[in-house]
């Protein structure tokens, strides 16, 4: 049971007393009043307001004291949802007097659930009001109530977490054991604020110095990641991030690991915790209908292509407003549903059984300007394990337009030498993952030096993928080699005509029903799975400088491809700066993260400006091998090829996603 379910669920022996005072439901007033309280989303609801203070007018005067607890707790509610803290505070302190009053009247206990719950209530609101020891005493009486009638009730562990939030502000120590109590009753009963609860006692283990037994705190939240989403929506999502600042990011920037299990653990809980919005866009996604999509976004191409500024801006915060609005209400977690919830340990340990050895390093952008957190862990191979601290100045996304050798020298700087030294060990049967943070998507780390002669950069010695964070591979397919749908989808533009034939002969001889800028069946074809999507219309760019790509008759911007289901297998976006990021109050994204999130497994994009010549080379290559090998190792090949031919843009196409797919 979650937390918002809960407030708005009625025992029933609240209720019981409600319709004796109610004279057997002849007021339809306080069942409407009733539908909206035990109505779980918090969306307000038009007429509510009125219709409470006008029946709380009316029986102000009498002895209909549960009558009067439920009207005060609606008008708690709606304040609650308007932000008026204070006001609500004071009505559910109304509804409890009130209740307590009503119980007494009766003849009844007055330790029910229904108590427990305006406490709750009330907590909540002190702790957004700042008077945290009100918040500790109203916490504490909810969840002494609650144990009294049933020690197993699950909202407990939830309870305990938010009654550590208020204890954290009065009494640091204490709320220490209950961040651990809490932990450990959500490890049972997942919930979103296991995820925010983690990060706090992870902070405060680690400004204690207790840097093994954070790290496992972490580990926990990776393995519990994506059962712990189910009821998130944007407005939970940003309320992580104010905790990601305020004590997670600051705990990270000073934490120690040294041993390897240390270290593996710490790394799998960072990336859980970078990886939230990639899961939170990627499974529970809102209902948005094509045409909505359509007809929006034609319009904000249109006062693009007239260059009007005042309209655009107009469009854009309309269109933001309604997004919002949608991620609020609309989410839907059908596709969280489809997966298994031990979906990241299966997948680990396919990864693991899969390559000789799995190479993932990690950077998380921290508080300060240019530092990161740089975590490197080989799940074989102990040498390879490191946590320490890097600076990484903005020119460094300059490096793209520079020759190799010059980028990897660059980058040299930047990869502690202790790592350099062991790049050597690795060979073809190796995997690297890199997980990268915020602009860093845009410099070409493929080209990290190995200190060989023969194959000096990463990229030539082995499959290389990078991710937004480890936790991605829960949306990865290891059935492998898995029969996929043999539908192919191509966008080209009338002037790469060459390439249209191209791709489409080679699509076909390997046995995919191709179609060609597809007009109104674009919708009726994303209905089945997608094997393949050949992506090759240069991007129209907003005033903004954002992209506005056309797959068919859709005009879509990166925030609404993330939030399609294609439930595809490859998508190569042959364009050029095809990684480039854009970056809001929410997060980073960009066309190939969005092509991950929107559900195909595997992006092929760009790291900078491709010649045709070298364009046609890319689908000849990628669809030219007769045995079905994933398209980590296609790539690892067309990497070789292009450089053993003296091809400058052997390392500018980069792999997103799942390097086990087979096509």
């Amino acid at each position: 049971m979650k937390i918002w379910q809960w407030l708005s669920h009625i025992p029933p022996a609240q209720k019981s007393l409600i319709i004796k005072e109610e004279d057997f439901g002849k007021d339809p007033s306080i069942s409407y009043i009733l539908s909206y309280m035990e109505s779980s989303s918090l969306s307000r609801a038009s007429g509510v307001e009125n219709i409470t203070r006008e029946l709380l007018r009316e029986i102000e005067d009498t002895d209909k004291w549960a009558i009067k607890s439920i009207v005060h707790e609606a008008l708690g509610r709606i304040f609650f949802e308007k932000g008026l803290y204070a006001a609500a505070l004071y009505q559910f302190e109304e509804a409890l007097k009130n209740l307590k009053k009503a119980f007494k009247k009766e003849g009844r206990t007055v330790d029910d659930e229904a108590l427990a719950k305006i406490y709750a209530w009330i907590g909540l609101c002190s702790l957004k009001t700042n008077e945290f020891r009100k918040a500790v005493d109203a916490f504490s009486e909810s969840i002494k109530i609650l144990k009294k009638r049933n020690p197993n009730i699950p909202i407990l562990g939830e309870l305990h977490a938010l009654y550590a939030d208020a204890l954290s502000f009065v009494s640091p120590n204490e709320a220490l054991e209950e961040f651990e109590l809490a932990h450990e009753l959500l490890l049972r009963n997942p919930s979103p604020i296991f995820i925010s609860n983690a990060m706090k006692l992870f902070a405060a283990l680690v400004f204690r110095k207790h840097f093994e037994e954070a790290a496992s705190i972490l580990s926990d939240l990776a393995y519990k990641a994506l059962s712990s989403m189910k009821g998130m929506n944007i407005g939970i999502y940003e309320s992580f991030q104010k905790v990601m600042r305020n004590t997670y990011l600051k705990a990270l920037r000073i934490v120690e690991a040294g041993r390897p299990i240390v270290i593996e653990k710490l790394l799998l809980g960072a990336e859980a915790i970078k990886g939230l919005y990639f899961l939170f866009r990627s499974f529970l996604k809102p209902a948005l209908s094509f045409r909505e999509i359509e007809s929006i976004n034609t319009t904000i191409l249109a006062a693009v292509k007239l260059g009007n500024i005042k309209l655009y801006e107009s469009l854009m915060n309309k269109k933001e407003y309604l997004d919002r609005l949608r991620d609020f209400t609309g989410l839907s977690s059908f596709r969280l549903r489809m997966v298994n919830q031990d979906a990241f340990a299966r997948n680990l340990e396919a990864l693991r059984t899969k390559y000789k050895d799995v190479l993932v390093i990690s950077l998380t952008k921290l508080l300060k300007s240019r530092e990161y957190l740089f975590i490197s862990h080989a799940f074989f191979h102990k040498e390879f394990d490191l946590v320490t601290k890097v600076f990484i100045d903005d020119s460094f996304l300059e490096l793209r337009h520079e020759e190799p050798n010059v980028i990897s020298k660059e980058l040299a700087h930047i990869i502690p030498i202790r790592l350099l030294e062991q790049f050597s060990k690795i060979d073809k049967n190796w995997l690297v993952i890199l997980s990268l943070d915020g602009s860093l998507h845009e410099i070409p780390w493929e080209l990290i030096p190995t200190n060989t002669a023969k194959e000096s950069f990463l990229a030539l010695r082995c499959p290389v993928t990078r991710v937004v964070s480890l936790q991605q591979i829960i949306t990865w397919s290891f059935n492998y080699p898995k029969k996929h749908g043999n539908i192919a989808l191509m966008e080209l533009p009338p002037d790469r005509d060459d390439e249209n034939r191209l791709v489409r002969s080679m699509l076909r001889r390997i046995g995919y029903r191709v179609y060609s800028n597809i007009r109104d069946g674009f919708n009726m074809l994303t209905t089945e799975s997608i094997g393949v999507l050949y992506y090759g219309r240069e991007p129209i760019r907003t005033l903004d400088d954002q992209p506005i790509i056309k797959l068919g008759n859709l005009i879509l911007m990166i925030h609404d491809i993330e939030r399609l289901d294609l439930l595809g297998r490859l998508a190569i976006l042959n364009i050029d700066n095809g990684v480039e990021i854009v970056e809001d109050n929410i997060g980073y994204h960009s066309l190939p993260i969005a092509f991950n999130m929107a559900g195909f497994e595997s992006v092929i994009a760009t790291l900078a400006e491709i010649d045709y010549k070298s364009k046609l080379l890319l689908p000849k290559i990628i669809f030219g091998f007769q045995n079905p090998k994933d398209i980590g190792y296609r790539l690892y090949m067309l990497r070789k090829i292009l450089y053993n031919a003296d091809n400058p843009v052997w390392y500018r196409y980069v792999l997103y996603g799942s390097p086990l797919t087979v096509i």
